[in-house]
């Protein structure tokens, strides 16, 4: 500490133990330090804190007080036209990285103030710095008369006179910052006006990154309407240029995700928070930051046209995608289409090989299917061989005559015709009986007559037994009749 009486601001982490917070501790005259003010960097997890530096300063009783905040979006390198880099990197252009920025700007709020932070290089002798302006007269005059309130805000007019401040280091190896007063700028165009022939003015002393140190005493050299405007700079621009331009790795300043690290699942959002990085605290009510209350009209310029389009509070368009995620975007598109070639490439060769080995089963099949047909072939051949001259045999001999079978049905009105028999008394012919049954002689009148039946009838030796009836079913034995009685 540079000295205990003076009025210190100790940078400490946050009492919430949130790691991306912080906190002003304010002690005086050697008293036991209380926070003042809250220092709350954007949560580097969010999605919305991608590739943009953003930090706001808040009241530490009442967060919804914010004082003021720094929006900060890096510049790229720009990608190359090599195609040997291009083909070596998988046919896209090389990541682009982050450059250091040369100027930030710090947003006040009640009244509204832009207050542009630019960094000088040094030379060879010298180191580099940091320098900005602040308006002397910040506040309207209070009026009753309507043309008066039509009137442009002190702060941004181009009249009104601007002090200018600067951060040097203390030494060339040394990492302490001194803010210097250097003077009054009076040039209307922006420029740089006639140098003061005073000496710089001391005015607070940033050492170790840790407390911020006021010189009270040169305070009142300070010609200036809002000295608690410049208090709230002092410290968002001291923290602001410790965690971007004292970094050890500007990646993580700026909380910049390379491709590798990036995790499996892809934003292919395109609203400002997924394309842009970041986007600044909107507290839902105006802070009082100078005067304790809320003014009862609004600010010229926060309505202003010109303030509005140059200030991306106020901007209504969403900005555009910064390089690095129209990058990744264009990376990730190639690396699917490649994905999809590869797909193809290999549903194409899976399509072919399918292909190749039905037709490959197709073949087989025809080569075993005219296989059987050769064996079948070759067992005809041999088979035929063998019962071939049989088989021609016997298809060579005559045919056997057809026997015919007389019909032996009888036939009406004739009477199958014998042949004579000549034998004993007793062995006559059946006709001899009929005719002699049939005679007039014996009265028969012909009734004894039988009808033949038209077949041969045998007749035993004794001429007792029918053979022809000893056939049929009855198998009875007749009596032979005399042929005279």
């Amino acid at each position: 500490m540079l000295d205990a009486n003076l009025p210190t601001f100790f940078l400490k982490p946050s009492p919430d133990k949130i790691k991306h917070h912080q906190t002003f501790y304010f002690s005086h005259h050697d008293s036991v330090p209380k926070p003042k003010y809250s220092l709350h960097h954007i949560d580097p997890a969010l999605d919305a804190s991608r590739n943009a530096y953003s930090v706001a300063l808040f009241d530490s009783y009442n967060t919804d007080v914010l004082f003021g905040e720094i929006l900060l979006r890096p510049e790229w390198t720009h990608p190359t036209l090599s195609a040997d880099e291009i083909r070596r990197n998988g046919g896209v252009p090389p990541q682009p990285h982050p450059v250091l920025p040369t100027e930030f700007t710090i947003q006040l709020y009640n009244p509204d103030q832009e207050v542009r932070v630019k960094q000088i290089q040094g030379s060879w002798n010298a180191s580099s710095y940091w320098e900005f302006e602040m308006p002397q007269k910040t506040f309207r005059t209070p009026s009753a008369s309507s043309l008066d309130k039509s009137k442009s805000d002190p702060a941004v007019a181009i009249t009104t006179p601007k002090i200018i401040f600067r951060w040097r280091r203390e030494g060339k190896l040394s990492k302490d910052l001194v803010l210097f007063m250097c003077g009054k700028n009076t040039s209307l165009d922006g420029g740089k006006g006639k140098g003061s022939k005073e000496p710089d003015v001391t005015i607070a002393l940033f050492k170790g990154f840790r407390e911020i140190t006021v010189y009270e005493s040169n305070m009142y050299r300070v010609n200036m309407e809002d000295p608690k405007g410049l208090e709230v700079v002092l410290l968002l621009g001291a923290a602001a240029i410790r965690d971007i331009y004292f970094a050890n790795n500007l990646w993580d300043a700026f909380n910049v995700v390379s491709q590798k690290s990036q995790s499996t699942s892809k934003r292919n959002d395109s609203s400002p928070t997924a394309g842009s990085g970041a986007v600044p605290f909107q507290p839902q009510h105006r802070p009082t930051a100078s005067l304790g209350q809320a003014p009862s009209l609004p600010s010229r310029s926060s309505s202003d046209p010109h303030r509005r389009s140059q200030n991306p509070m106020f901007s209504q368009q969403p900005p555009p995608a910064d390089p690095l995620t129209q990058w990744q975007i264009d990376a990730e598109t190639a690396r699917l289409k490649k994905q999809w070639e590869a797909e193809q490439r290999e549903r194409e060769r899976a399509e072919q090989a399918e292909i190749k080995r039905i037709k490959k089963m197709l073949e087989t099949e025809e080569k075993e299917q005219r296989r059987k047909e050769a064996e079948i072939a070759k067992e005809t051949e041999r088979l035929y061989r063998i019962y071939g001259k049989e088989q021609q045999n016997i298809v060579q001999r005559p045919p056997l005559p057809s026997l015919k079978i007389p019909d032996q049905r009888p036939q009406s009105g004739r009477q199958p015709a014998r042949p004579p028999q000549h034998g004993g008394p007793y062995l006559q012919p059946q006709n001899l009986l009929a005719s002699a049954s049939a005679s007039g002689f014996f009265g028969g009148g012909g009734q004894g007559q039988r009808p033949s039946s038209g077949k041969d009838h045998r007749k035993s030796f004794l001429g007792l037994r029918d053979r022809s009836l000893s056939d049929s079913s009855t198998s009875k034995l007749i009596k032979k009749k005399s042929s005279i009685f």
